[in-house]
């Protein structure tokens, strides 16, 4: 099925509508609790086998983010991880590879 032009986004157009509300509520956000929506999202997916891969560095995977001294850092271990299986959303489609949004 193709995709309807209104909800593709080439050259960075706008965001379908719950999207764009989506991203209103998270810029009401302060800036500690985006932190907690951030290791949240990474708990969730890693529940569900996806890992949070670096992009420079697809053998790495990011564990947790923190919010320390007014900075958001992520906790990414040192050296190289095992590679897991491919990841796999939610639906069982391959979701890596290719640039964000793409």
């Amino acid at each position: 099925m193709k995709a309807n032009r209104n909800n593709r986004r080439p050259g960075g157009g706008k965001l379908p509508k719950p999207l764009a509300q989506l991203k209103g509520n998270l810029q009401r956000l302060s800036t500690q609790a985006l932190a907690v929506v951030l290791d949240a999202t990474v708990e969730v997916l890693r529940e569900r086998g996806v890992a949070v891969r670096l992009w420079n560095e697809k053998g790495r995977s990011i564990q947790k983010f923190g919010y320390i001294g007014g900075r958001i850092y992520a906790l990414v271990p040192q050296g190289r991880q095992e590679p897991e299986e491919v990841d796999h959303g939610e639906s069982g489609e391959n979701t890596g590879g290719g640039a964000p949004g793409a």
